[in-house]
């Protein structure tokens, strides 16, 4: 009891439960099973150590979204009494079954907090640009999108005292399964850098490309091109 007020705020069950009071209402309430509810949402499991050594901590947001973007929940970072940092769990674009989700990740520069990347439901590395689109007839994994050359550019640095620089690596496999290994045929395409400009409709027109095969027979460490 709250001596002041005579009013309850918190109860302990011989089960272990306990409930926390205010106003005379339940505002959180744990189980023995260690799931919790609140005055707004139930939720199974919250925040809560695993029972075997492999099983982690959950943190669960729980929502019912009626549309795709919507936040499902936020992890946020404050400085002092301001955001400057947040993850964001987004429904995704399928409005009819609201099974699949955006991971957005946002940070703040000179007190504007701003979207910086996304994962989107479909796995893509989103990198200024909120909804994938197609370059080259393709909707790549990983994609960049912006209005100058500090958000459009990529850069690959390599710092050793050596005399080797820094690589792009492209790779060909005949196997149909990731991290499958079978040996590629003549001419095989190897790999392609392909440049594309927008025809006023889409990006899939090409300007220029540059490509790789292999010419004639491989054999271990052996890659003819």
């Amino acid at each position: 009891l709250n001596p002041a007020s005579n009013e309850t705020i918190a109860t302990f069950a011989e089960n272990g439960a306990v409930a926390l009071y205010y106003d005379n209402s339940v505002k959180l309430q744990t189980t023995t099973s260690g799931s919790y509810t609140t005055g707004i949402h139930t939720a199974t499991s919250s925040l809560v150590a695993g029972d075997n050594a492999d099983a982690g901590v959950d943190l669960r947001f729980r929502a019912n979204r009626s549309s795709a973007n919507q936040t499902i929940g936020n992890i946020n970072g404050y400085w002092n009494d301001t955001v400057v940092g947040q993850i964001r769990f987004m429904a995704g674009e399928d409005t009819t079954n609201k099974d699949d989700c955006h991971l957005v990740f946002y940070t703040a520069a000179s007190g504007t907090v701003a979207e910086r990347l996304r994962i989107d439901s479909s796995g893509r590395l989103l990198v200024g640009v909120t909804d994938s689109r197609s370059v080259n007839s393709a909707q790549g994994s990983f994609q960049i999108e912006g209005t100058g050359a500090e958000d459009s550019d990529m850069s690959i640095v390599r710092n050793q005292a050596s005399s080797g620089g820094p690589a792009l690596c492209f790779g060909k496999s005949r196997n149909a399964s990731l991290g499958g290994n079978t040996v590629v045929n003549d001419d095989d395409q190897l790999g392609a850098i392909i440049f594309n400009g927008n025809d006023g409709t889409d990006l899939a027109s090409q300007g220029a490309r540059i490509d790789a095969y292999v010419d004639g027979t491989p054999g271990s460490d052996d890659m003819p091109g």
